[in-house]
């Protein structure tokens, strides 16, 4: 299953979001009987066109969309990976902060609006940071209460990589 949506932010600005099964064989072979069924969806956010800001609507479509994959799929944790490869356009007042960690400020931000103008309950974003010598690593994973152990699990998985 591979879902995809573009949104199209006018002004030539056009963004796509796909989601899709996370490869678990990237993950540490302990975590198999924790997932127990559990699905990672993996979330992909890209600009196709445009160099323009994302407005709040567009920035809520983007959420409406991944929560509504989301809640069609119970049985999953939400992936996504801060870009650290592209710079991010109109950045102009945030020089000192690197791409990623400004996305992912942002994917925190566009989740907490989302929760709240939808009030939704018994749902957390999990950030992972990973520091290297090199860059940042920023990535969110999100759950439903019910799976909170399995997602903290992930994350911990995901950090004690680093060390390997």
């Amino acid at each position: 299953m591979k879902l995809c949506c573009s949104v199209d932010g006018g002004e030539g600005n056009i963004f796509l979001v796909s989601i899709e099964p996370f490869p678990k064989s990237v993950l540490p072979d302990e975590l198999e009987d924790i997932l127990n069924g559990i699905e990672i969806l993996d979330i992909t956010l890209e600009r196709s066109n445009g160099e323009g800001n994302a407005s709040t609507r567009v920035l809520n479509d983007i959420s409406a969309f991944i929560a509504s994959v989301f809640f069609d799929n119970p049985n999953s944790i939400l992936y996504f990976y801060c870009d650290d490869m592209h710079e991010v356009p109109c950045m102009s007042g945030k020089k000192n902060m690197p791409p990623q960690a400004y996305r992912s400020r942002l994917f925190s931000r566009m989740f907490e609006r989302y929760i709240s103008a939808n009030h939704v309950e018994s749902v957390q974003n999990c950030p992972v940071e990973i520091h290297l010598e090199d860059r940042d690593i920023f990535i969110h994973l999100i759950s439903t209460a019910d799976k909170f152990p399995v997602m903290h699990a992930i994350g911990e998985a995901i950090i004690g990589m680093k060390e390997k």
